[in-house]
Formats: C-alpha cells, structure tokens, sequence
C-alpha cells in the first residue's frame, strides 16, 4: 500500500500575486478557485452574455486552461477557455437529453504570444459566439451559443476541472 503512495508529495500551489499592479501569476502546478459557485441565474428572455480577461501566456507552445467553470455535467467536460499554441479557444460541452456529449467551440489562431500582454473579450448569445482580440472582432461561431448555465459552478483559472495547467498571468477578469 505505502509502494503506490509513494512518494507522499502533492506539488505546491504556483500562483502569486504581481508585482506593482493588480493580478496572479501561474506557474506550472498553479491554479486559483473561487471560494463559491457561481449561481445559476438562467432567464429564458436572456439576451447573451460576456467574458472579458486580461491575460499574457508564458509561453506560445503547448496547451492549457485558462479559465473555466465546473457546472457541466460531465467533469471532464466544463466550459472552458484555453490556449493551443498561439491560438486561443472557447469550449463548451453540451450533453442533451439522451446523455451523448457533444463539444461546440471557436478557436481563433495567432493570438497569443508569450511575454506579450492580450485582452480577450467573448461575447455570445444562444445562438452565436464572437472572439475579440484587443478590441477587434477575431472569431465567430454562428452555430454554438452560450448560455448562463454555462458560466455558472465553480471558477477555476489557470486549469480546468482535469489536470489542465496553463502557465502565465491573469491581470484582470470580468463576467
């Protein structure tokens, strides 16, 4: 039992605060979590919603989460905002009322650079998802919307609700 325990060491959380101004910095084994879920606010009459983050990526290759939240039904699969590489992506899983899961996302390529400071607004309704990259419309996906019940359920920045780690910086983030 001790032999596949071994060797009794769970990695220390990386994040920090900035330097000089506002943010968190994520290491290889960071993460943050909101202390509560985000509440279901859904409303059959709701017009779309936001996600603006101000985030610099530690590096253009490789892959991570940056944000999501854990409200899907499936944990392996939560509403999730990532980085591939250079592009950025928006995921979201939806399972209908048979139980199959089907992933819907938008990418959108060169967009993040390592070292170099981006501010990344999503913005959608139900039925269309759009990507702005420093204030320039970069993406959009006519056929995946989303919806409040996807923004709802624990936050968790700089990883997902699986071993997703994303290294970089978040200086600000709005929903």
């Amino acid at each position: 039992f001790v032999a596949g325990l071994w060797p009794f060491h769970v990695s220390r959380n990386e994040v920090t605060w900035l330097k000089h101004e506002n943010g968190l910095a994520f290491g290889r084994h960071g993460s943050a979590v909101s202390v509560n879920a985000f509440p279901s606010i859904y409303s059959p009459t709701d017009s779309g919603n936001s996600l603006e983050i101000w985030l610099t990526p530690e590096r253009s290759v490789g892959d991570g989460g940056i944000l999501a939240f854990d409200s899907s039904p499936n944990p392996r699969a939560p509403f999730l905002v990532r980085q591939y590489g250079t592009s950025i992506a928006v995921q979201r899983y939806v399972v209908d009322e048979r139980g199959s899961v089907r992933r819907s996302w938008l990418k959108v390529d060169h967009v993040l650079e390592a070292g170099r400071r981006v501010f990344v607004s999503i913005t959608a309704d139900r039925a269309h998802t759009r990507i702005y990259v420093d204030g320039i419309l970069a993406g959009t996906a006519l056929d995946m919307g989303i919806d409040d019940r996807d923004l709802t359920g624990q936050l968790v920045l700089a990883n997902s609700t699986v071993d997703d780690g994303w290294r970089g910086r978040i200086a600000g983030l709005a929903i």
